[in-house]
């Protein structure tokens, strides 16, 4: 990476950290993971390590604002190797955003369905049960089950969408500008 690509993945770092602070203090419901949006840009755009830095950097540094806990390095690490796995993807596939919107789609949503979303319960539920079966039934369930009262039913999958359906709008207006400055 160049100087300008670490200007840009501070950027990015910046911009989630910002805004996950921001929508925490405003609301502590999930609807979208703000700091994936940036993770998957970065790693997108610049390189698979541009994704593992904003990924893991952007969870690490906001939960010391929110409430660091045993979750944080588990977060950092899965949302770090979530962009980079995205990054690794997209470049060893050749996959333009811009000509390839659902395969982009697909791509971002199941690794963040999978090695974020699943894997970051599942590390979670471990440290607790110590049993890989136990855990990975409460990490699957807890993606569906009805949260808020019972009025939400499969938050994990819609957060997925719409964290996933924000990246590539918001991708479609960054590719531009980064290619303006390129």
């Amino acid at each position: 990476m160049n100087t300008r690509d670490y200007c840009l993945v501070s950027m990015f770092i910046s911009l989630a950290v910002v805004f996950r602070v921001a929508k925490n203090v405003v609301t502590s419901m999930q609807f979208v993971n703000i700091p994936m949006i940036f993770t998957f840009l970065a790693a997108i755009l610049i390189s698979p390590s541009a994704g593992f830095l904003v990924g893991a950097l952007s969870f690490l540094i906001s939960d010391m604002m929110i409430m660091p806990g045993v979750w944080t390095p588990i977060d950092a690490m899965f949302a770090g190797l979530a962009g980079f796995i995205v990054g690794k993807t997209f470049k060893w596939a050749k996959i333009d955003v811009a000509k390839n919107k659902w395969e982009s789609f697909t791509v971002m949503f199941l690794v963040l369905f999978i090695v974020y979303d699943f894997m970051t319960s599942f590390a979670f539920y471990i440290m607790f049960t110590g049993d890989p079966y136990t855990s990975a039934t409460l990490a699957i369930l807890g993606l569906f089950v009805p949260v808020f009262g019972g009025g939400c039913i499969g938050i994990g999958p819609l957060t997925e969408f719409t964290t996933v359906t924000l990246t590539m709008a918001v991708y479609t207006l960054v590719q531009d500008l980064v290619k303006k400055e390129s």
